[in-house]
C-alpha cells in the first residue's frame, strides 16, 4: 500500500523561530535612540524627587552621563512645553507635560551579533508590537511581537522557500495557520508548540489529500486519505499509520472495512470485489489468515481455514444448488474430500 510521508515543519531549521534565533537585546548600541529612558528635568529640581524615586534619579543621572558622551539627545518634551518642573512633583509621581519614555512603544532598527536585522517596535529593551526580523541567512519573520518573542499573528519565509502564516506563542507556530512548501504541498489547520495538532487538512501536489485529526505533528486520531489514483481510506490513524478501524475503497471497486495494524489489514475484516466476490474473516498481514468465508457470485462458498492468503486445513464447501462437502485443502489446492465421520 503506498504510504505518503508527512511534511513537518521542524523549528530546528535553518532560520525557524526559536530562543537560538532570537537574543535579547541588552544594553545600548550606538545606532539607537536612547531618548525612551531619558527623563527631562532641570538641574534645579533634580533632587525634588530624590528621596521619594531612586529610580527616576538613576535614570535623570543616566541620561546626564550619556548626553556629556554625545550619545543621546533629550528633547524637552513632546509638545514643546518648556515647563519642564510640571514632569515630577514631590511625591515622585510622572505628572504633567515632558518625555518621560519609560515603557513606551517605539520604532527603530536594530542589528544583532548573529547579523539578523529587526526593523519594527519596541518597549523598552524588547521587540514588542509590530516588526519585520530578517536572518543573514534570508530567512525573515514579518508580524506580531510579545516580549522579546514572536507571538499574535505572524508570517515566516524559510531558506527554503517554505511559508507558514498565522498564529504564534512564545516564538512557536501555535494556534492556527497554513504552512505551504515549497514543493507544492500544504498544510492548513491546527498548530501546538511547532508541531500540527488537532484537526487539520494536508494537500499534496499530485492530488493526494489528508483531512482529520494530528496529534504532535503525526496524523493521529480519526482521519480521511485520498490518494491520487482515486482510492480513499476513512477511519482510525496511529503515528502516521492506518491503525485501528477503518474502510478503504480502492479506485477498481474494491473495498475493505475491518481492522488495521501498520498500514496493513489485520484482524477481522470484510473484503468486497466489484465482481460481487466477498470474504469475511480473519486477516494477517494483508492475508487472510484463520477462519473465514469466501463467497463467489454464483452462491458458491468455502467455510474454513486460511494461511498465507489460501484456504489451507479442513473446510466446508457449498456448491451452487447448496450440497455440502468437507475437504481439506493445502496451499489452496483441495487434496481430498473427507468422508462422513471421518
Amino acid at each position: 500500500m503506498q504510504q505518503f510521508p508527512l511534511h513537518i515543519f521542524s523549528a530546528l531549521l535553518p532560520g525557524a523561530l526559536s530562543s537560538t534565533f532570537f537574543p535579547k537585546l541588552r544594553g545600548f548600541r550606538a545606532s539607537e535612540s536612547c531618548s525612551d529612558v531619558c527623563v527631562t528635568v532641570p538641574e534645579a529640581v533634580a533632587f525634588l524627587f530624590q528621596q521619594n524615586s531612586v529610580l527616576a534619579l538613576q535614570q535623570y543621572l543616566f541620561c546626564r552621563l550619556l548626553r556629556k558622551m554625545g550619545n543621546c539627545a533629550c528633547p524637552r518634551s513632546l509638545t514643546g512645553d518648556t515647563n519642564d518642573e510640571l514632569i515630577f512633583a514631590q511625591d515622585g509621581k510622572l505628572k504633567g507635560y515632558g518625555k518621560a519614555a519609560v515603557g513606551s512603544r517605539q520604532k527603530r532598527e536594530v542589528t544583532f551579533d548573529n547579523g539578523a536585522v529587526y526593523n519594527g517596535e519596541w518597549l523598552g529593551e524588547v521587540r514588542d508590537g509590530y516588526g519585520i526580523q530578517t536572518w543573514d541567512d534570508g530567512a525573515r519573520y514579518e508580524g506580531q511581537w510579545v516580549n522579546d518573542k514572536a507571538q499574535g499573528k505572524g508570517k515566516f519565509v524559510h531558506v527554503d522557500g517554505d511559508v507558514y502564516f498565522g498564529d504564534w506563542f512564545e516564538d512557536k507556530a501555535h494556534g492556527y495557520g497554513v504552512y505551504n512548501h515549497a514543493d507544492g504541498s500544504k498544510y492548513e489547520g491546527q498548530w501546538y508548540e511547532d508541531k500540527q495538532h488537532g484537526k487539520g487538512t494536508e494537500q499534496w501536489p499530485d492530488g493526494a489529500k489528508y483531512e482529520g485529526q494530528y496529534s504532535n505533528g503525526k496524523k493521529h486520531g480519526k482521519g480521511t486519505f485520498s490518494w491520487a489514483d482515486g482510492s480513499v481510506y476513512e477511519g482510525d490513524f496511529v503515528n502516521n499509520d492506518i491503525h485501528g478501524y477503518g474502510v478503504y475503497r480502492w479506485a477498481d471497486g474494491r473495498r475493505y472495512e475491518g481492522e488495521w495494524e501498520k498500514n496493513r489489514m489485520h484482524g477481522q475484516g470484510k473484503f468486497q470485489w466489484a465482481d460481487g466476490r466477498i470474504y469475511e474473516g480473519d486477516y494477517r498481514h494483508d492475508q487472510k489468515d484463520g477462519k473465514g468465508t469466501f463467497s463467489w457470485p454464483d452462491g458458491r462458498k468455502y467455510i474454513g481455514n486460511w494461511r498465507n492468503g489460501k484456504q489451507h486445513g479442513r473446510g466446508v464447501y457449498i456448491t451452487a444448488k447448496n450440497e455440502q462437502r468437507v475437504g481439506e485443502w493445502e496451499d489452496g489446492r483441495r487434496v481430498r474430500w473427507i468422508k462422513d465421520g471421518e
